[in-house]
C-alpha cells in the first residue's frame, strides 16, 4: 500500500491474512500501522493523506527469505514487524560495519533455525521423528492438541522464540 501527503510517500506492507479483501480495510490497516510508528503521519488529518495504491501480492513462503527478513529486522532495516519504509534521502547509510553486522546476524539465524512453517502448529507437527521433535502427546486432550499449553511451555522455557515474518514463521533456538 502506498500513502501520500504532499511530497512525502509512505509504503506499507503486511500479510493479507490480517485483513479482509476490501480496499477500505487495507487502507485503514495501513494508516493504523503507519500512525503508530510515524509521528509525522499520525499528526496529519486523515483526509489530507491520499491512498495512491493498494496491491495484493501472492503469499511468498520461503525459509531463506524469512531468515533474511528476520536479520534485516534485527539490524534496523525493517523497523516494525509488518511495516517497511523506503529509505529516506539522507537516511542512515548502509556502511561496511552495518553490512558486516547484518551478515553475522544472518549466519547466526541460519545456524539456529529449528523449523519453518506457515504457522507455529505446522512447524511443531512437522518435526515428528526429527532430532528436535516436540512430543505433543502430553498436550493431547480428547485427541486434540492444546496449542495454548504448548506455546506457553515454549515461552516459559525461554530457550527459543517464534519469529513471524511475511515469508512464514521461524522457530529460533536461543539456548
Amino acid at each position: 500500500m502506498t500513502l501520500q501527503h504532499g511530497n512525502r510517500i509512505w509504503t506499507c506492507s503486511f500479510p493479507v491474512s490480517l485483513l479482509t479483501f476490501r480496499r477500505s480495510d487495507a487502507e485503514l490497516r495501513a494508516r493504523m500501522l503507519l500512525s503508530n510508528s510515524t509521528p509525522e503521519l499520525s499528526s496529519l488529518p486523515q483526509e489530507a493523506v491520499r491512498c495512491l495504491s493498494v496491491q495484493y501480492m501472492r503469499d511468498v513462503y520461503c525459509r531463506e527469505r524469512a531468515i533474511a527478513w528476520a536479520a534485516l529486522n534485527d539490524c534496523g532495516a525493517i523497523p516494525d514487524q509488518y511495516t517497511r519504509y523506503l529509505l529516506e534521502p539522507g537516511g542512515a547509510p548502509r556502511d561496511d560495519a552495518w553490512r558486516s553486522e547484518l551478515r553475522d546476524v544472518h549466519h547466526s539465524y541460519l545456524d539456529r533455525v529449528i523449523g519453518h512453517g506457515r504457522t507455529r502448529e505446522e512447524i511443531l507437527t512437522g518435526l515428528d521423528g526429527s532430532p528436535v521433535g516436540w512430543d505433543l502427546s502430553p498436550y493431547r486432550r480428547d485427541g486434540e492438541v492444546s496449542w495454548g499449553d504448548v506455546f506457553a511451555d515454549i515461552t516459559k522455557a525461554a530457550t527459543s522464540e517464534m519469529r513471524f515474518t511475511p515469508y512464514g514463521v521461524l522457530w529460533i533456538d536461543n539456548g
